[in-house]
């Protein structure tokens, strides 16, 4: 198991509150010949979960997607993932080698020590490494919820 991986149980979800960026369940999603592969990224999350999706973490081959009703794996890369997202117009940020999180998605911002960490929505708390917290402060994610 990988180190983004051992921590999957402790993940938590919360009740869903809507935020700007959902993506409609009835518009196609244009794949484009280099990501062949991953087609239907979107088509494979299950219907419950609904469509808006506030964080992407890898997990071996797989990427867990999340939702503010819950989470499911995926056959993906983070960074298939992210392009996908991103190609369909939602914005985000990476902050750990392992996640991507949606802007506007951050309701917390938890220290612990020298250690950072985001709250997300739907209640998963999220890692800041080291080596993406400026990316995340000039992102305005550390912003977002109270200053860090």
């Amino acid at each position: 198991m990988t180190g983004c991986a051992k921590n999957a149980a402790a993940d938590t979800v919360a009740g869903a509150r809507p935020v700007q960026g959902e993506i409609p369940a009835t518009e196609p999603v244009a794949i484009g010949p280099a990501e062949a592969p991953y087609a239907g990224f979107l088509e494979r999350l299950p219907a419950g979960l609904g469509s808006k999706i506030v964080a992407l973490r890898s997990e071996d081959h797989y990427v867990r997607v999340y939702t503010p009703l819950g989470d499911t794996l995926v056959l993906a890369t983070l960074s298939e993932a992210v392009r996908t997202c991103e190609s369909l117009g939602l914005t985000g940020v990476r902050v750990h080698r392992c996640w991507w999180i949606a802007a506007g998605a951050v309701t917390e911002i938890v220290r612990n020590g020298r250690k950072l960490a985001v709250r997300l929505e739907n209640g998963v708390e999220v890692p800041v490494s080291q080596t993406y917290r400026e990316v995340a402060r000039h992102a305005g994610i550390l912003r977002a919820a109270g200053s860090a």
